[in-house]
């Protein structure tokens, strides 16, 4: 639990008038002939009156995180988890890549068909345990559940008629109750990053067009020349928590090299301008990138690269970077980046000295890494999927 702000703030309030009122001195007060107001004059003559001792109430701040890496949510074949303010490994439900909703009240995932393994969006009332499958197409595949900012009983999540990677989904919404199913762009699929507010959400790229779409108004295309910048490709867009920018990974001539280069390009929504960074030509030609997010502050960006030095192959490096451009660092091998939800560690994946995939933690600031190698975590974790207060 957070401190209550309201009582923080009514506290103050009665110190700052007990200040004022004790460093104001003596002072005179209005009052009919005869009637008793408490205040006597002293030796001296000038009026006193003895205010009452302020009573200041003491509150428990909610206790610290047993663990650094408390309120850790991830998944692996048996299930997805947490870890909890104590520090004990919960499972939250036995399905994979499951997406908590903000308000604790529903986990939504995926279940195949047995037999046809397409999958459809399912959802678990988490106070009851309840499961429902709230799209029943058997004639769709439904892929990545994901909840809308300030839109609790609506679930935007890819579709296709066929199986295929998650780029090539059409964007699809449903409500908790299973009503409104509908596919919002039967012609354009790819990643899709919601807004903050959760008023609208980006999709497409990788070669395609790149389009946003608003709830109440529809579809727009996002064209990076608006914002002074040629580029070829966007992957993977990632917004920063107050919404005024976005940031993608892309592809172009950047360097007048024979062969195109990767970069992270963040475009600044109000000013119209965008900033180009962290750019390099990959060792082969691979096009692969990975993963990109933001620091809850908006002061730090994590993201991995590929066929790069100093890593070797297709073994991901792990950075940070500011938003401007400065203070790019190195943290090492690693990938599936997370922010705790206040900014004081990176958690990513990556190898121990065995060779083994583990959960490293790097500290905000010194970007000092350790291993979790105290807590009982299960075995082959695909992704670190999300950090929330525990």
């Amino acid at each position: 639990m957070k401190p209550n702000r309201r009582f923080q703030a009514s506290l103050i309030l009665v110190l700052v008038i007990t200040v004022f009122i004790t460093s104001c001195g003596p002072f005179a007060v209005d009052s009919e002939p005869g009637e008793d107001t408490g205040v006597q004059p002293d030796d001296k003559g000038s009026l006193v009156t003895e205010l009452p001792t302020p009573v200041v109430l003491v509150t428990e701040l909610p206790p610290s995180p047993a663990h650094p890496a408390s309120g850790l949510i991830f998944t692996n074949s048996d299930g997805t988890w947490w870890i909890d303010g104590q520090g004990e490994i919960q499972l939250l439900i036995d399905k994979e890549l499951a997406r908590p909703s903000p308000d604790g009240k529903w986990i939504a995932y995926v279940e195949e068909d047995p037999t046809t393994y397409m999958g459809d969006i399912w959802l678990m009332e988490v106070s009851t345990g309840v499961r429902q499958n709230i799209t029943n197409t058997s004639d769709r595949d439904e892929v990545s559940p994901q909840w809308v900012p300030d839109r609790p009983d609506l679930i935007l999540f890819g579709s296709d008629t066929e199986f295929g990677m998650e780029n090539s989904t059409y964007p699809t919404v449903v409500s908790v109750d299973g009503t409104g199913y509908r596919i919002l762009d039967p012609d354009t699929g790819g990643f899709r990053g919601v807004s903050p507010d959760g008023e609208m959400f980006f999709y497409g790229g990788y070669g395609g067009t790149v389009l946003a779409h608003w709830w109440d108004f529809g579809e727009e295309v996002f064209d990076p020349s608006d914002y002074d910048l040629s580029v070829e490709k966007l992957f993977i867009p990632a917004w920063s928590p107050d919404g005024g920018q976005i940031a993608w990974f892309v592809s172009g001539n950047f360097l007048s090299s024979e062969s195109p280069q990767l970069g992270i390009a963040i475009f600044d929504l109000e000013s119209a301008s965008a900033e180009l960074m962290h750019v390099y030509e990959p060792i082969g030609g691979s096009m692969f990138s990975d993963y990109l997010v933001w620091s809850p502050d908006g002061e730090w960006l994590a993201f991995t690269t590929h066929n790069e030095p100093p890593a070797t192959s297709r073994v991901p490096n792990l950075w940070v970077i500011r938003p401007d451009g400065s203070d790019e660092i190195y943290i090492g091998e690693g990938t599936v980046p997370i922010w705790r939800y206040d900014g004081k560690y990176l958690a990513f994946q990556g190898l121990n000295e065995a060779q083994t995939e583990e959960v490293f933690l790097a500290e905000t600031g010194t970007w000092e890494v350790s291993w979790i190698d105290d807590l009982p975590l299960p075995e082959r974790i695909q992704f670190l999927w999300d950090w929330v207060h525990p």
